[in-house]
């Protein structure tokens, strides 16, 4: 008779080794940082003919995508696009300024709401309140501004405009503020994190100059400075572009790469672009949703996903030449725009799998 004690030992075993398969009140907790999928399914769309572009987009949800820019066309020239979740459909964002009807050529994008839209000229900022758009011709309200290159804000009463000659402009519901950088330099970007913190990157390609500045809610402070171009830097230096910050945490896409720094703690570190995609790029733009999914893009078609652990480069996914300027990223939905070499606007969207 055979003996059963191997096969009690079995079941014994598998019924301790249930207790930690699948038991949802104690669950087996990873040690490893948390990371996201560089797996994206990408799809490509061209807009308008020669001399168009679009400069900034906004991921509402699967089935909303906003762009803006300055798109050319068979039926004359537009400065929106709005995805359906079936196709791009281009139209014309339109406000009255003295006495007649302005659409000039749009450089950003800030959604709050469907009642609650932001965007710039060049120069300007435009409000949708859910019935029609208002520009704000900051000039002519005696501030001696130029804000149309960067929007970040937490609400409509809460929010920063930035652009040339060292323009930051604050609209805190009533009224609009400039605050003094007292620098020439143009500032190319803004964004806050949940710290109150706010900070704002500025860059001038013809006499290279670079710094970043932080603002409190009271006080502006230059955080760094640089006057020098570096390419392989392993600390900030050199020109920096583009900005983003999540938590603690505050990234800059620069001319060395990207730059990761602990705003409590002040300790950072530089990774290069040639780690990143291979080759050195000029970044555009810098955004994500969580510290574990970022991306950066920026000339010559360079797109790279940060997913907490890795970088996954996405520059050669595509044939086509040219820039990107902006990118947004929502859930598992991201979308690149800016402009061929052949001046259409390009639009790629990503969908994660």
């Amino acid at each position: 008779m055979p003996s059963r004690t191997p096969i009690l030992s079995l079941i014994i075993i598998i019924l301790i080794s249930s207790l930690f398969w699948q038991c949802p009140d104690n669950p087996v907790k990873s040690t490893e940082a948390d990371t996201t999928s560089h797996n994206f399914t990408w799809e490509i769309d061209t807009l308008g003919k020669y001399g168009s572009k679009l400069m900034d987009v906004v991921v509402i949800d699967e089935n909303t995508i906003l762009a803006v820019g300055d798109l050319n066309t068979d039926s004359g020239r537009f400065n929106a696009a709005r995805w359906d979740g079936n196709k791009w459909t281009v139209f014309d964002i339109e406000a009255q300024y003295m006495g007649s009807m302005t659409n000039p050529p749009l450089y950003s994008i800030w959604y709050f709401s469907d009642n609650d839209i932001w965007i710039t000229d060049v120069c300007a900022p435009y409000h949708w309140d859910g019935n029609k758009w208002i520009l704000y011709h900051i000039q002519d309200m005696g501030l001696d501004a130029c804000a149309g290159y960067g929007i970040w804000g937490t609400s409509s009463s809460d929010i920063y405009f930035v652009g040339l000659s060292g323009s930051i402009v604050h609209y805190d519901g009533q009224e609009f503020t400039k605050i003094e950088t007292h620098s020439d330099l143009r500032v190319n970007d803004v964004w806050g994190n949940s710290e109150n913190d706010v900070y704002f990157c500025q860059y001038d390609i013809s006499t290279r100059p670079s710094s970043i500045l932080h603002y409190d809610g009271q006080e502006l402070s230059s955080k760094y400075y640089f006057d020098t171009i570096d390419y392989d830097s392993k600390v900030l230096a050199g020109s920096v572009h583009t900005i983003w910050a999540y938590g603690d945490t505050l990234y800059a896409g620069c001319s060395s790469g990207v730059w990761k720094e602990s705003v409590k703690t002040g300790k950072g570190n530089m990774t290069s672009w040639l780690d990143i995609c291979g080759d050195w790029i000029y970044p555009n733009r810098i955004r994500g949703q969580e510290n574990n999914d970022i991306f950066v893009v920026g000339n010559w078609m360079k797109m790279a996903h940060y997913n907490g652990g890795t970088w996954q480069s996405f520059s050669s996914i595509f044939d086509t030449v040219g820039d990107y300027f902006s990118v947004a990223i929502k859930g598992n939905l991201v979308c690149a725009v800016g402009r061929t070499n052949s001046a259409q606007a390009i639009i790629v969207t990503g969908r994660r799998f």
